[in-house]
């Protein structure tokens, strides 16, 4: 652990919880959220850049007018970064169902000021309608359609699922799908299997496993040749290598599928 994660650290422990922590990354972007565990300041303020290897990478998987959408947006990390990456020309479509993490979203978006974000307070799901959110952990970056217990209270919330989501939103690409859904992953793919079909975007998606539990490495998915294979996801050609690396703490499994060999450029 470097001194300046360290003393980043210590100053989240001193502060009062009330306290808004924000944070520059490299490229200018302003992230700010509530100094509590799952509201999202902590992370972005503790780790910037380096929060997660696939966030550090996105400016190589994403390019100047492309489509980002981001599942489970929190305080709109990926939504600020992918919004300065892919420019006017690109669109952001950012997604996230808890209005105390949204109400955060839409601020960290109006004081970046930028012009190509549009900002959704529903979750995705495999079909449209109305949905329990569990608020599981008692962290809203833990809330999910999932629940991890018995006796987990929920809120009411609307889903939708992707595919009718861009026909509506009149989207004609889409070049990268992000999901955190905290276990509901494979409902998000469910109802986006058109689009992925026809536009065989690269994927992000954080994997939660059964019963509650979660994983402590890494699963990268990531492009390394341009020699097409099939592949489920996409039904169509894709190149991907799968290798493991050891995660440190505690978290979930990550799956990153990039097809078209966009990630190594």
């Amino acid at each position: 652990m470097s001194l300046n994660i360290f003393m980043r650290k210590v100053a989240c422990a001193l502060l009062p919880r009330q306290v808004t922590l924000s944070r520059r990354l490299r490229d200018g972007t302003l992230v700010s959220g509530a100094n509590r565990a799952g509201y999202g300041g902590r992370g972005a303020f503790v780790f910037g850049d380096d929060l997660e290897p696939e966030f550090a990478a996105l400016d190589r998987i994403l390019r100047s007018g492309d489509v980002l959408i981001d599942v489970g947006a929190n305080s709109g990390i990926y939504t600020l970064k992918g919004a300065r990456i892919v420019g006017r020309e690109g669109l952001v479509l950012s997604l996230e169902p808890n209005p105390v993490l949204l109400a955060v979203l839409k601020r960290n978006v109006g004081r970046n000021r930028v012009g190509n974000v549009r900002l959704r307070g529903l979750a995705a799901a495999h079909e449209c309608g109305e949905f329990p959110l569990y608020e599981n952990d008692n962290k809203p970056n833990s809330f999910s359609l999932v629940s991890l217990g018995d006796g987990i209270r929920s809120f009411s919330i609307l889903a939708v699922d992707l595919d009718s989501l861009v026909r509506w939103e009149g989207i004609k690409r889409i070049d990268l799908i992000k999901i955190d859904a905290e276990g509901a992953e494979d409902r998000v793919l469910a109802g986006a299997n058109a689009i992925i079909r026809e536009h065989q975007p690269a994927i992000i998606a954080e994997v939660a496993l059964g019963g509650g539990q979660r994983s402590s490495c890494w699963l990268p998915i990531v492009p390394v040749a341009r020699q097409p294979q099939p592949t489920a996801a996409s039904g169509g050609p894709s190149t991907h290598l799968c290798r493991r690396r050891p995660r440190l703490g505690r978290g979930h499994s990550m799956a990153r599928l990039a097809s078209r060999g966009r990630f190594c450029r």
